[in-house]
């Protein structure tokens, strides 16, 4: 667990990449992969500083895969009513994967007097992925799964098109003539189209290509997570997606991030705190390094919390492992640690001692770890620097 984690393009959100929820996954995991074109390296590189993106690279916290091929789907009309649709994919032949990494870096540094010297050695860490043996004539073969393809479907229309309005009980099946596939559906092509999310044009056969290309695009996440052998960063809409599927390392990685979302919900008291200081901007990427810097030890004790354990639990039992406050019953002791309630400690402390730990105990009080817990535990990296960074300040 909390090996790795593969980001790619979101085609939901107006950001390619969530930069707060990429911060987060920098702190807990080994390491972040991410797949993504020129447009992905661009967007990223006006959200965190190009030194600080190479700087992250170069110390293996960070790989950039660049995608040098897309899956498509195309369409040909055979009459008015007749569309036959392809699976397909293309690949740029003009510019090489390494000149679209060097140019796109030396432009987002360009004010710097470093910045071919920092385009050069980013474009060597570079690596190239595409989609070699991804299998689009097995896609067809799982769509003929009617009752599940019209399930995924309607993901993408909530998703995506949340005011289309399906009258009728959606029909969406593939049928095979002699080349390509066609689709028999009842959806109104026109309603789709003025609905969804990304301005797409009514012409004859476009919309449904739309739908085609975001079952594509949920296949594909799997393919990639395999690909990389590492979890796979998901959002509501691609979780919906996958659960309908059925496909991948989904399930190892939805566990991990909501383990990772109750987590900072419990230190942090918001779920979300560490994604939206950093999309907000109320935290920059310094900020975020000097948490990363930090995080060593923690990294190396989250690295081996064991698969079948929950990471809250987990946390519990190791900061108050071979502590006085391994002696009191579970529930008191859990009050006393996430509460830092003096009542309890009152049974442990003495006169004075105890008096200080009412007057400064915290969530989880760094007295704990200097009068009680001793030696390093995951708790002080919490209480230290990244409470300091990311918990809102209420005062203010």
């Amino acid at each position: 667990m909390f090996d790795a984690i593969v980001f790619r393009n979101s085609y939901v959100h107006d950001a390619l990449i969530d930069i707060g929820a990429l911060a987060e996954a920098l702190i807990f995991y080994g390491k972040v992969k991410i797949i993504g074109n020129q447009g992905t390296l661009k967007y990223i590189l006006k959200k965190i500083p190009p030194a600080i993106f190479l700087d992250l690279i170069e110390r293996k916290m960070v790989e950039f895969h660049f995608l040098t091929d897309n899956l498509s789907t195309n369409a040909r009309n055979i009459s008015d009513t007749n569309i036959i649709y392809y699976l397909a994919s293309i690949r740029d032949t003009k510019t090489t994967y390494s000149e679209h990494a060097y140019n796109a870096f030396k432009e987002a540094s360009k004010k710097s007097p470093q910045a071919k010297s920092m385009a050069s050695k980013f474009e060597k860490h570079i690596q190239e992925i595409d989609h070699g043996c991804f299998n689009q004539s097995s896609l067809l073969k799982a769509w003929e799964n009617t009752e599940t393809l019209e399930r995924s479907v309607s993901t993408i229309l909530r998703h995506l098109a949340p005011e289309y309005t399906q009258t009728e009980k959606l029909r969406f099946k593939i049928e095979y003539p002699d080349l390509g596939f066609a689709v028999d559906t009842n959806i109104d092509k026109e309603l789709l189209a003025k609905t969804y999310k990304q301005k797409i044009s009514t012409q004859q056969g476009i919309p449904i290509l739309t739908l085609l290309s975001q079952l594509q695009y949920s296949y594909e996440a799997s393919f990639f997570s395999a690909s990389l052998d590492s979890e796979l960063f998901v959002d509501q809409y691609e979780m919906e997606m996958q659960e309908q599927t059925m496909l991948g390392l989904w399930g190892r990685g939805n566990q991990t991030q909501s383990e990772i979302s109750e987590f900072v919900d419990l230190t942090l008291e918001n779920s979300f705190a560490i994604r939206e200081a950093v999309n907000s901007g109320k935290i920059n990427f310094y900020d975020v390094i000097e948490v990363i810097d930090s995080s060593t030890e923690f990294k190396k004790w989250i690295k081996g919390v064991p698969p079948e354990k929950k990471l809250i639990q987990h946390f519990y039992a190791e900061t108050i492992k071979d502590s006085k406050l391994s002696r009191l019953p579970g529930k008191a002791s859990k009050w006393a640690l996430f509460t830092g309630t003096s009542v309890v400690l009152g049974d442990l402390l003495t006169g004075g001692v105890a008096t200080v730990a009412s007057a400064t105990m915290g969530a989880i009080d760094t007295f704990l770890a200097d009068k009680i817990i001793g030696g390093w535990k995951p708790h002080q990296f919490i209480e230290g620097r990244l409470k300091k960074t990311f918990q809102k300040d209420d005062s203010k």
